[in-house]
């Protein structure tokens, strides 16, 4: 019997027959389940709280606090479905009640009553999981409705953040943070300048971000060079960055990588990262310690058209041959009305790297 605090289950995923899960006009329950239940167990276990991340697939036994099982729901005719809860037992209750009296203060559209179907009264993860508080399917809305999955698909991190919270709540582990309404870090604000207070400068904790001139070891031992070529120092509406070219990299549609390549810091199969998802690899100095620089959040500037994302650090590079300071997930390029080779400022952002403050801001 494997023990853990928690199990999270992303349902259907890896599945290539049988029950494979429902499609709808956005997206399907195999590309989305994982983006929640992968955000919510790296936010647990940054905030040591101990996951079993599991697939479609289970098997032995798992003794856990809480068991969620993560899943969108689909019906015919579209849109006579909605957000709801499935137990098997009467002692669930109490969690599935606050787990839906917190999503409700974000879901706009209706909920199912609890166990609505035979699907979640008797469904098959029940029986691989002993809990001491609850084992739940969550089915976070319906994917088959356009009205629904188009709430839904900007959201689906964010899914996995307010998750995280009510679990974090459950077992009084982790003391993590309701993520709060979607929109910080994520839709624009009004205040074209939004992005002043997440400036932090171009030093922390004795790291800086690369620039022209910088010796840097792990420069020299990845590429020969020891001092970093490119980055010029700038002043950009009384703050201070690192200004140079930049492009795109990761995600299905870059053929440059191997299909099996990984991330250097955080481990994740660059092919295989979400669309939506804000990310950088740059020519961090990290011989010092590479966990510094784990998800560590940046601040990236266009300084044409003052727009502004946060993203997260997972990766080293560009090849300086490219001559580019950093490369940027596809997302943050558009996000930023960016293309490849237009040139962008970059400083620390003062947001921590187990928030959820990823994304537009400005």
């Amino acid at each position: 019997m494997v023990q853990a605090d928690l199990l999270i289950q992303a349902g259907h995923e890896g599945r290539t027959s049988g029950a494979t899960g429902a499609d709808g006009p956005l997206g399907g329950e195999q590309e989305w389940t994982p983006i929640v239940a992968d955000e919510a167990t790296r936010i647990l276990r940054e905030a040591g709280v101990k996951v079993i991340r599991e697939d479609a697939f289970l098997g032995g036994k798992y003794d856990v606090k809480v068991a969620v099982f993560v899943h969108f729901d689909a019906s015919s005719p579209s849109c006579s479905s909605g957000a709801s809860i499935g137990y098997d037992d009467s002692t669930d209750q109490d969690a599935a009640k606050a787990w839906k009296e917190l999503y409700s203060q974000y879901w706009p559209f209706k909920w199912m009553p609890d166990n609505f179907t035979s699907n979640l009264k008797n469904y098959y993860g029940f029986k691989y999981t002993r809990t001491s508080d609850a084992e739940l399917v969550l089915e976070f809305g319906e994917l088959t409705c356009l009205e629904q999955a188009e709430w839904l698909k900007p959201r689906l991190k964010w899914l996995g953040a307010l998750l995280a919270h009510f679990l974090s709540q459950r077992i009084n582990k982790g003391n993590i943070a309701d993520p709060g309404p979607f929109g910080v870090g994520s839709e624009p604000h009004s205040d074209p300048s939004n992005w002043s207070q997440f400036y932090a400068g171009l030093q922390q904790e004795g790291y800086i971000i690369p620039y022209q001139g910088v010796e840097n070891p792990t420069l020299r031992r990845k590429l020969g060079k020891i001092k970093e070529p490119f980055g010029e120092l700038v002043e950009f509406k009384d703050q201070k960055f690192v200004q140079g070219k930049v492009a795109w990299f990761a995600g299905k549609k870059d053929q440059l990588i191997a299909d099996d390549e990984t991330a250097t810091l955080t481990g994740e199969v660059l092919r295989l990262l979400p669309n939506d998802d804000y990310y950088c690899a740059m020519r961090w100095n990290y011989q010092a310690g590479m966990q510094f620089w784990k998800n560590r959040h940046l601040l990236v500037v266009n300084p044409q058209n003052d727009r502004a994302v946060v993203v997260r650090v997972i990766d080293w590079g560009p090849n300086t041959e490219t001559e580019r300071i950093m490369d940027l997930s596809p997302q943050a390029l558009e996000s930023l009305d960016a293309k490849t080779d237009d040139v962008l400022l970059c400083a620390f952002s003062n947001t921590n790297p187990t928030s959820q403050v990823l994304g537009l801001i400005s």
